[in-house]
C-alpha cells in the first residue's frame, strides 16, 4: 500500500505541472531513478511533452484537434 501511495503522490506532483501522459511520465522517472539523465524527472517529461506537441492536459487535446481542424479548412478554401 505505501509503494501505491507514493506512486499516487508522485503523479500528483506531474499532474500539478501539466503532465499528464503517464506512460512520459513513467519513462522519465525511471530514467531519473536510474541516473540516466541529468535533469529531474518532472522537468524531463515537460520537455519530451513540449518538444513531442504532446497535449499537456486533456483539454490540450481537444484544442489541437480543433485547430487542426480550422488548418485543414483554410487549405480546402
Amino acid at each position: 500500500d505505501s509503494n501505491k501511495q507514493k506512486c499516487k503522490m508522485r503523479m500528483n506532483e506531474f499532474i500539478e505541472r501539466r503532465c499528464c501522459n503517464n506512460n512520459v511520465n513513467l519513462f522519465c522517472i525511471f530514467c531519473f531513478e536510474k541516473n540516466i539523465t541529468v535533469r529531474g524527472d518532472i522537468e524531463d517529461a515537460m520537455i519530451t511533452t513540449i518538444n513531442n506537441g504532446l497535449p499537456f492536459i486533456e483539454k490540450d487535446k481537444y484544442l489541437r484537434r480543433t485547430q487542426l481542424d480550422l488548418k485543414n479548412i483554410l487549405f480546402e478554401l
